[in-house]
């Protein structure tokens, strides 16, 4: 490119330093080796181009930039990353914030990027370098300039003053006539009579289905969901949790030893536990703080959960920020420093299961002393409930990353299976 040479190895340094097979918190958590080197089926996909060139992408490769060797020279890569999501950004508005205006940002941004296309277009071919096809380039071309074209007119004979870029689109017509062609069976080709009868059964058909394969009726699903009979053994359990950290708060402190804290990692022969950065658990902590409005009113215990200081541990938060990120206080982001350091060793320790929530509690209770947080009044309180608040969020995340995981270990068997089968 015009900025520089752009490597494919930057984005696997990304991965690499992530650990896509930990359960440690990440910059970039859905940017996975599928996003980087697509299958043939899967290259044209919205969803993988937004991870690619996200925002997340360029702050991970210039933070990780001090630990891996590989992203050395990855300022090219940064740069045609944030051009590219300027763009998608420009040409994806949906409220009238962001929206196309003759002088806004998204207007000059659409502009710049066709001259950088005809830059980079011009210097391959004198250079002889790599490009994009010329279906490619002039298909983009195309679309850049209708849409600039496209609000001209609107705004001088229209009167209008904005265009949601978002809206030139015909997506949803698309999904719908899919919807209805693949409603028809083996006949795709539905006549007008076919497509009304199947648009009206569409629009009457039960809310309730059973999974597909599953071995129960629509009714039977429909009876199950109003059963209370489990009720009783959800809300004991919840007891059981709500106990078990009142127990870990009444041994609490307001000075613990912190070096107790990883006594985990250290006093243990475990190198291949995961940890999770101070950049991303700052992030965490900030998000707790400002979650910490749910909990309580009290102003001191508020302001006691946040700080002003930049530091190298503030980086992700002071990249990703547009003047409304919190940074934590010393003594919130200690506290989360724990409850981190005791589940990834729990989960290094133990299977995922159903139980793993009190597994946790179970490894908290260890500690000599737990951080709390907040004024001398509401301190038990308030540290309680945000114990409780990131412990039911960190195993959320940690469902869903085991998810991945398996549906990952789930396409590579299949493959195994089919690579055997030719054999």
């Amino acid at each position: 490119t015009p900025d520089g040479i752009v490597k494919l190895k930057h984005w696997d340094a990304i991965i690499a330093s992530e650990n896509p097979f930990g359960f440690n918190l990440k910059i970039c958590p859905g940017l996975s080796n599928d996003d980087v080197h697509p299958k043939p089926y899967q290259k044209m996909n919205v969803g993988r181009a937004y991870r690619f060139f996200g925002e997340k992408t360029a702050i991970a490769m210039e933070i990780y930039r001090e630990y891996n060797i590989d992203l050395i020279d990855c300022e090219p890569s940064v740069i045609l990353i944030r051009r590219i999501n300027s763009l998608i950004q420009a040409m994806d508005s949906r409220i009238p914030s962001n929206s196309l205006r003759k002088a806004s940002p998204e207007y000059k941004v659409i502009k710049d990027f066709i001259d950088y296309l005809d830059e980079w277009h011009d210097n391959a071919k004198k250079n002889n370098y790599n490009f994009l096809t010329d279906s490619t380039y002039f298909g983009l071309k195309v679309s850049l300039k209708a849409t600039l074209e496209i609000f001209d007119y609107l705004e001088l004979s229209c009167d209008y003053q904005f265009l949601m870029t978002a809206r030139l689109n015909q997506d949803n017509l698309e999904r719908f006539f899919s919807m209805m062609r693949s409603s028809c069976g083996s006949n795709d080709h539905p006549d007008s009579v076919l497509f009304v009868q199947i648009f009206k059964l569409i629009c009457t058909y039960s809310l309730v289905k059973p999974p597909k394969g599953s071995n129960i009726t629509g009714g039977e699903l429909l009876s199950s969901l109003f059963s209370i009979k489990d009720l009783n053994t959800q809300e004991d359990k919840r007891k059981l949790f709500h106990q078990a950290i009142d127990n870990i708060i009444d041994q609490g402190s307001d000075y613990p030893d912190i070096t107790d804290i990883f006594s985990y990692y250290y006093d243990h022969d475990y190198a291949g536990i995961t940890v999770t950065n101070d950049p991303v658990l700052a992030y965490i902590g900030g998000y707790v703080a400002r979650k910490a409005t749910r909990f309580t009113k009290c102003l001191n215990c508020l302001s006691s959960l946040k700080s002003e200081i930049s530091d190298s541990r503030n980086i992700l938060i002071d990249k990703l920020s547009h003047g409304h990120l919190i940074k934590p206080s010393e003594k919130l982001f200690n506290l989360i420093s724990t409850i981190e350091a005791v589940t990834l060793y729990v989960l290094n320790e133990e299977e995922l299961c159903s139980e793993v929530l009190f597994h946790i509690c179970s490894k908290l209770e260890q500690i000599d002393s737990l951080q709390l947080v907040g004024c001398d009044l509401h301190a038990h309180g308030l540290t309680s409930s945000l114990v409780n608040f990131f412990l039911i969020t960190r195993v959320h995340f940690i469902c869903s990353r085991s998810n991945t995981i398996d549906n990952a270990k789930k396409e590579k068997s299949k493959l195994h299976r089919k690579s055997a089968k030719l054999i």
